[in-house]
């Protein structure tokens, strides 16, 4: 019987610094999503599965201090993934990413 070769890696992030990192910081440019912060309950409908009301959870988050909104998303139907975004801002070209 073959045993799987499995890799574990672990990371430890370790700040550098004591003082706070200007990059952590509540971003100004994403403070239009706060009023999505929480638990969401969701209908939706999606064209391959036509006449079906799917339902589901969208949860919004502020990470890293408030720099990023993350959005995780589930669907009470398990022929659609769970999925994830990260939301973030490009202070050069001004736009959201």
């Amino acid at each position: 019987m073959h045993t799987p070769n499995v890799n574990i890696f672990l990371v430890l992030m370790v700040p550098l610094f004591h003082e706070k990192n200007e990059a952590l910081k509540q971003n100004p440019a994403l403070a239009p999503f706060s009023v999505l912060i929480g638990q969401w309950t969701v209908e939706a409908t999606h064209p391959y599965v036509p006449d079906t009301i799917l339902h589901g959870q969208h949860t919004f988050t502020w990470i890293a201090e408030g720099a990023f909104v993350m959005q995780q998303q589930h669907i009470d139907d398990g022929r659609f993934p769970d999925g994830i975004a990260i939301f973030g801002s490009d202070d050069v070209a001004k736009h959201i990413t």
